[in-house]
């Protein structure tokens, strides 16, 4: 397949390439987000050794277009770990703004993540169930019906872990900057906050194996997406019509048709059966 011609000493740009070409790198840049998104926000290079070959091959798929795999296409999609990350921060409720003077209490035990937050530990109710989480599964996966949360079910139903520890980090970033009563920006970056990160998937799992038996984050976190779904306009999954009549349908249809063959000539005479009255 024919490229335009790129610029060898400058970066990267997706209209370098052919338009179908350029089709499939946002193909597979959107599925790169869903790897940041559900599975490691902060990818090793050995994860994302792994990963750009599974996307663009993927990508390919769907398109039905078979390109190779060059140097300048992965830099344009790797290229979008940051900002994927970025934007989670960025869509961020404005309500830890208003939140400023108790920034301090808000980091403490991660108190945010809590219904009812309390500085007793014992005291506190409902944990990974502050509003604070859903207003922020809303904004950053489900602002319309387009939106990612929205488009891509088999990832987002139920809400993954790895979301959710990512936003739990990037609350904090925002909680951070605000710490000393006096806004300070501070930039959402894998030196200072993949270690939150972790420390926060780290307690998630911990919290789903300890409370298995009840399934207790699992329903949390199928409610998180439900709602989500729910906030964005989307038509309820259970509720969606087939688009088109089943397989089974049409075979069945055949079947009655050998069965009785005389079907199709009811009416030839200007005659209804009783069965078509």
């Amino acid at each position: 397949m024919k490229e335009v011609k790129q610029q060898t000493n400058s970066r990267p740009k997706q209209a370098d390439f052919s338009p179908l070409v350029q089709e499939v790198i946002t193909v597979a840049i959107q599925l790169w987000r869903l790897k940041i998104f559900c599975e490691n926000a902060f990818p090793t290079v050995q994860d994302e050794g792994r990963w750009i070959g599974e996307v663009w091959r993927q990508a390919c798929d769907k398109l039905q277009v078979e390109h190779t795999l060059d140097m300048n296409i992965s830099r344009l999609i790797t290229s979008q770990t940051s900002h994927t990350r970025g934007e989670v921060k960025t869509k961020h409720p404005k309500v830890i703004e208003k939140m400023r003077s108790h920034a301090t209490k808000l980091k403490d035990g991660y108190n945010f993540v809590y219904k009812e937050p309390h500085k007793d530990v014992t005291k506190r109710k409902g944990l990974y169930r502050g509003k604070i989480i859903q207003k922020c599964v809303n904004a950053i996966w489900f602002a319309n019906c387009r939106d990612e949360g929205v488009c891509f079910p088999d990832s987002f139903s139920p809400i993954p872990l790895p979301a959710l520890a990512l936003i739990f980090a990037a609350i904090e970033n925002c909680i951070d900057e605000w710490i000393t009563g006096i806004h300070t920006g501070l930039d959402f970056t894998a030196t200072e906050y993949e270690v939150v990160y972790q420390d926060h998937l780290k307690s998630l799992y911990s919290f789903r194996d300890h409370s298995k038996h009840l399934n207790i984050l699992g329903n949390i976190c199928t409610k998180l997406y439900n709602t989500g779904r729910f906030h964005s306009g989307a038509q309820p999954l259970d509720n969606f019509r087939p688009p088109v009549i089943s397989i089974d349908a049409l075979n069945a249809v055949i079947d009655e048709y050998k069965a009785d063959p005389m079907t199709e000539t009811d009416g030839e005479n200007g005659n209804i059966s009783e069965d078509s009255a």
